[in-house]
């Protein structure tokens, strides 16, 4: 993918866009830490490693409780969709849909999606003197995290 600016990455959350409260966002992906398998006759130490993939996501964004709808696409503050999130009884996670940027899904464009929770505490209302009212929070990838690179 060639370098470019981040700039209009398209975020769905639980079926919402929320593109426009997100100041920041960072997808990781990870493995599980080996896991130490020392024993006290051992004569050095022993690793053992996983195949346990992880993901997730970082977001900073900007407090927004506003619920409205705008043409087909549904919108509403981050703050009311991470409160759905929250809310939600989905033990496996609520969708997440980021692409790079509002161009079609392509090799150059692609498009990451899964299932996600809230990971830890976030921020549902924050905010400093003569500043703008911004949170925090981490999702946690839920399942296995979708790679997609054609329109189709």
């Amino acid at each position: 993918m060639p370098k470019g600016i981040f700039e209009q990455s398209p975020v769905t959350l639980n079926g919402y866009d929320v593109s426009c409260d997100i100041e920041s966002l960072e997808l990781m992906l990870g493995r599980r830490e080996p896991v130490n398998m020392t024993g006290l006759c051992s004569v050095w130490e022993e690793n053992l490693s996983p195949n346990i993939k992880l993901w997730g996501v970082r977001l900073n964004y900007f407090i927004n409780f506003d619920a409205s709808s705008s043409g087909a696409s549904i919108t509403a503050g981050i703050s009311t969709v991470l409160q759905t999130v929250f809310n939600s009884t989905q033990s496996s996670g609520v969708a997440l849909v980021i692409r790079s940027t509002t161009a079609i899904r392509s090799a150059t464009n692609p498009e990451w999606s899964g299932l996600i929770g809230i990971d830890g505490d976030f921020a549902i209302h924050a905010g400093a003197v003569a500043e703008g009212k911004k949170g925090s929070a981490r999702l946690k990838g839920m399942g296995t995290l979708s790679f997609l690179t054609s329109s189709s």
